[in-house]
């Protein structure tokens, strides 16, 4: 008597990445290479880092980077600025999970700590703010200092890693990172966002940057970005401490405006002011998604 067929089809195993580790030894001696300078370096501590990936493990993101349509992207279409946000990694293609994993490891995080002396970091699995940017022509992102805190972690927000990954990017195209002093108000730092490039600084409520020109690469191409954010438990140095917020624009910082707003934190639980930034952001994708009346 034979065996009785199978009644359902069996799903298919999803592709497997390209399997990549970073070296240690190899990131202990560029965190090494680079750390003086970092934590020296103007307007705030930072550091760019080219060729830090291998160049096939990038493309193949860029092969399986989504489309419009193929994920449900956070629309930013403010006065601010015009981006488009999947933090999901659910979403996205094996090789960029497996990317996202690489980033929260902790080979690449005691690389963070060993660069930039901010030690005890802890990444942050929802890559909840970050993971990847697209930015089309005319979009941009003003000057800003980012949020403080992760309200879901209840953690304090430290280091930043942008990982760019635009093959073929001219100057003409604009959207080049500025890093912009406080006092004087002036841009410091222009850093062009080419294929394989890594830019890393501390996450302070002094840590002004941006990218405000508008792109303007053609039709069809567009800036983008890998994204990763890293956390500690407390310990943020006095200098650096304010009141936990949102991220502000240049316009609010310091200003009037911002002093009324961080007094209004001190007495709003974060996880009260997380839920109203959270369902601001829904109307605001709600209208950006609306279609246009013809």
């Amino acid at each position: 008597m034979s065996a009785a067929e199978p009644s359902v089809t069996p799903i298919p195993a999803p592709p497997r990445p390209q399997p990549f580790g970073l070296d240690p030894d190899v990131l202990t001696a560029i965190a090494a290479e680079h750390h003086d300078a970092y934590v020296h370096a103007e307007p705030f501590p930072h550091c760019v880092i080219d060729n830090l990936f291998p160049p096939e493990i990038l493309d193949a993101v860029l092969d399986e980077f989504p489309t419009r349509e193929a994920v449900d992207w956070t629309v930013w279409d403010t006065k601010n600025e015009l981006k488009f946000v999947c933090s999901d990694g659910r979403q996205l293609g094996p090789q960029t999970q497996a990317l996202m994993a690489e980033l929260n490891s902790s080979v690449f995080v005691t690389f963070l700590e060993q660069l930039t002396s901010v030690y005890h970091l802890i990444p942050d699995p929802h890559f909840h703010a970050a993971g990847i940017f697209d930015v089309p022509p005319g979009g941009f992102l003003d000057i800003h200092a980012d949020f403080s805190a992760n309200a879901r972690l209840r953690l304090d927000r430290r280091i930043n890693v942008l990982l760019y990954l635009n093959h073929d990017w001219r100057d003409e195209y604009g959207g080049s990172l500025e890093l912009w002093s406080n006092k004087p108000r002036e841009k410091v730092v222009s850093i062009p966002p080419v294929f394989n490039r890594v830019v890393v600084f501390n996450t302070t409520g002094q840590a002004l940057h941006g990218h405000p020109e508008p792109v303007q690469c053609p039709e069809g191409m567009s800036r983008k970005v890998l994204s990763a954010y890293y956390f500690t438990n407390g310990g943020v140095p006095l200098k650096d401490s304010m009141a936990a917020h949102g991220v502000l624009f240049d316009e609010e910082i310091g200003e009037g405006r911002y002093r009324a707003k961080r007094m209004a934190r001190m007495f709003v639980p974060p996880i009260m002011a997380e839920a109203a930034r959270e369902a601001k952001q829904w109307l605001r994708n709600k209208k950006a998604r609306k279609p246009k009346a013809t």
